[in-house]
């Protein structure tokens, strides 16, 4: 006669698990649940939010390079609506865009357009992120539904610029994107970013 091999009770019978241990582990996964999932939830805005800023912090870095390398005027334009997304658009020297092969630059101005630069396309800020408040060469914050510019000069330097990023009804996720002042140097930083005016020491 076999004998009875392991794990087994001599009839055949493996072991498992009970039903009070099954509820068990069923409650410990809801109990991780509830703590992972709104602390999850908590980071997508800040992410969103610090995301949208490096963009926008890359596109004027990017913008600073080709107005010292090409001796023109690079920027971009914001335009901040009451009660439509917030966005933004590239400015680009005219004289310096190409049309592609086999078609004519248009000279006259699109709807929309500027008589100054050529401007791509508008790109709006993902759902629920905003610019909070634009700071453009003054002391105050300017107000919403205004249309602003920061752009370089030929030698890539500008007036200091920051530009707050929030997320609607979350006050406490902001990030600063600063623009030096004189050296145009782009950076970020979490939170407001207060404004200060230019001092002897930015000329040296």
């Amino acid at each position: 006669m076999r004998a009875p091999g392991p794990g087994t009770n001599g009839r055949g019978c493996e072991s498992g698990f009970t039903l009070l241990e099954l509820i068990f582990v069923v409650l410990i996964i809801g109990l991780m649940a509830q703590l992972i999932v709104p602390s999850f939830l908590s980071d997508v805005p800040i992410a969103k939010v610090r995301g949208e800023a490096q963009k926008i912090a890359a596109t004027l870095d990017y913008l600073r390079a080709e107005s010292r390398l090409q001796s023109e005027r690079y920027g971009i334009e914001i335009e901040t609506p009451e009660r439509a997304p917030h966005r933004y658009r590239i400015l680009l020297p005219k004289d310096k865009v190409l049309a592609r092969e086999g078609e004519k630059l248009e000279e006259d101005i699109p709807p929309g357009g500027r008589p100054d630069f050529y401007t791509l396309g508008w790109q709006e800020l993902p759902e629920g992120v905003y610019f909070r408040a634009i700071h453009v060469g003054s002391l105050e914050r300017d107000k919403p539904a205004k249309m602003r510019e920061i752009s370089f000069d030929p030698r890539g330097r500008t007036s200091q610029k920051v530009i707050e990023i929030g997320y609607r009804d979350t006050e406490d996720v902001v990030y600063s994107v600063i623009v030096s002042p004189l050296s145009g140097a782009v950076s970020v930083e979490k939170g407001v970013s207060e404004y200060s005016v230019a001092t002897d020491g930015d000329f040296f």
